[in-house]
């Protein structure tokens, strides 16, 4: 998490769970740190700067469905396919396949990575937090078929692995309420994680 002139970093490694290992707040991570034999490093996009879109397909390969994809997320997008970077999230069904895909643009994480080279940082992978939220409430609550987390500002419906809603909202209190209507019979974490959690998440 970059906060202006400094960030904070989580140091985590998975030993058949998620163990935190190193938390901080610097001005750069430590060479020590980085040195380490096949680190990867995960950065997050603001929620508010990646899009989602649901897709229903008729189709059950992935090559034929990452074929068919362009042409039906370009009159769903605000701008052009081809400044568009989608990362799509394929959930077969019988004949048909569920596709939620993650849209945001290429200015958008050009600027991104130029801001954490400001403190020497490239990243392996970049995620975005709505995405982050999804995946930490599934890695926490894996028994739980139907889950909805909120944090600050960000939440997350999970139906199993398939994410059936991920919303940013300036009005937490709208958000809770709007996603306690929608889903009541969901089970609810209201506090979302704790701040290492959510940091490692």
């Amino acid at each position: 998490v970059k906060n202006q002139n400094s960030l904070r970093w989580v140091l985590a490694r998975w030993d058949g769970k998620f163990v935190i290992e190193r938390m901080e707040e610097s001005l750069q991570i430590p060479d020590d740190i980085l040195s380490i034999k096949n680190l990867k490093i995960v950065t997050s996009l603001e929620g508010s700067s990646v899009l989602r879109r649901d897709l229903k397909l008729p189709l059950t390969t992935s090559n034929t469905i990452l074929q068919a994809l362009p042409f039906q997320l370009e009159p769903l997008l605000p701008y052009p396919l081809d400044q568009a970077i989608v990362y799509p999230q394929m959930h077969p069904s019988g004949k048909e396949t569920f596709v939620a895909a993650w849209v945001t643009t290429q200015e958008t994480v050009n600027n991104h990575l130029e801001k954490w080279q400001s403190f020497n940082i490239e990243p392996d992978l970049i995620s975005c937090e709505t995405l982050a939220l999804a995946r930490w409430a599934r890695a926490f609550f894996p028994n739980e078929p139907e889950i909805v987390a909120i944090h600050e500002n960000l939440g997350v419906a999970l139906h199993h692995d398939r994410i059936l809603c991920a919303m940013e909202s300036s009005d937490p209190a709208r958000l809770k309420l709007f996603l306690k209507q929608k889903y009541p019979l969901y089970t609810w974490i209201e506090q979302g994680p704790t701040p290492e959690e959510w940091n490692f998440a």
